[in-house]
């Protein structure tokens, strides 16, 4: 590469590193470990400088000799090419993805021992605040998910409640769709049905404006892959059952898919102005956006997969505007 494609005058071999050197210059807050949060990708560069460092190899020798051949993911590359974003610069393919999980799952490449403080809850109290209102606490560069587990759009500072520490659910979904997760917990108790741990992954590319839509198809669709992996029936299985579990979409959700998707037509629904979210969200009590989503469907509200289903069998294909 030539020395002109180095920002700010850094030479290529010192790309990496010189770059992480600027960012952690420019950085002004600092907090001892343990005390606060805050979803950022920095440290996440600063550690990719520190291997680059301490190899003496580039950082793209890195990626292959430690994620792209021992995970086996030949169609995965980074960008930008010269100083990769090692937080959020990944274009890779569900299948590529799917070894990774895979071998993550089992302990194939990094040992149970290292994966274990990966996937451990490091942003919980006393740290404030604890992670995000709508993911859950952090891990090692992923989420300790428990899904809508405080109040929307708000930092908590609450501890994750006992049906997320005992499903002990490891995921990391992407700004244009995709949603990996790793579930070791083996189900019982809070953690829903005994199960074998498995791996999961909604694997969709979306633009910006329809980004966290596919959040709601993992909502709807773990609690009835674990009903399957238990060896029941998903359609038998109790409303209750599934609701507990977090299985259900409620009023908030469909009414923030509608902003994204716009006005729709659908076959079945005639002259019927505002479907499919009409037929979606009927019978559902009016949204209070201070009540935490178990709260509400403790009380039996939200819709499972199945009901969604039997809505989109009556009104057919639909069109929206916002979906280009």
């Amino acid at each position: 590469m030539r020395r002109s494609d180095a920002p700010n005058g850094i030479s290529t071999l010192r790309c990496v590193e010189g770059c992480a050197e600027q960012l952690y210059k420019a950085s002004k807050k600092y907090t001892k470990p343990g005390v606060t949060w805050t979803y950022l990708s920095c440290h996440l560069q600063f550690a990719g400088a520190m291997a680059v460092a301490a190899s003496g190899r580039p950082i793209h020798e890195l990626f292959e000799a430690y994620l792209y051949k021992p995970f086996n993911m030949t169609k995965t590359t980074w960008s930008p090419k010269l100083n990769p974003s090692v937080a959020a610069g990944i274009t890779t393919t569900a299948r590529d993805f799917e070894n990774y999980l895979h071998r993550l799952l089992t302990y194939k490449v990094l040992p149970k021992s290292v994966l274990d403080q990966m996937e451990t809850d490091l942003s919980k109290a006393p740290v404030a605040p604890s992670g995000d209102g709508w993911f859950g606490h952090y891990g090692m560069g992923h989420w300790w998910e428990c899904l809508g587990y405080g109040t929307p759009m708000r930092f908590e500072r609450a501890p994750l409640p006992e049906v997320c520490t005992a499903a002990h659910v490891q995921a990391g979904p992407g700004m244009y769709g995709f949603y990996p997760l790793l579930d070791r917990s083996g189900g019982s108790g809070a953690a829903g049905p005994r199960r074998r741990p498995y791996y999961m992954q909604v694997a969709l590319a979306e633009s910006y404006e329809l980004s966290g839509i596919p959040e709601y198809l993992r909502i709807i669709l773990k609690p009835v892959v674990d009903v399957i992996l238990a060896g029941e029936n998903p359609l038998t299985v109790s409303r209750e059952a599934l609701l507990q579990q977090g299985g259900g979409l409620l009023r908030r959700d469909f009414e923030d898919i509608e902003s994204a998707l716009t006005a729709c037509s659908c076959k079945g629904a005639g002259d019927n102005a505002g479907e499919p979210f009409a037929a979606l969200t009927a019978g559902m009590p009016k949204d209070n956006p201070r009540q935490l989503r178990r709260a509400i469907a403790a009380k039996g509200v939200g819709l499972l997969l199945r009901e969604l289903v039997e809505v989109q069998a009556k009104l057919g294909s639909c069109k929206c505007k916002g979906r280009k």
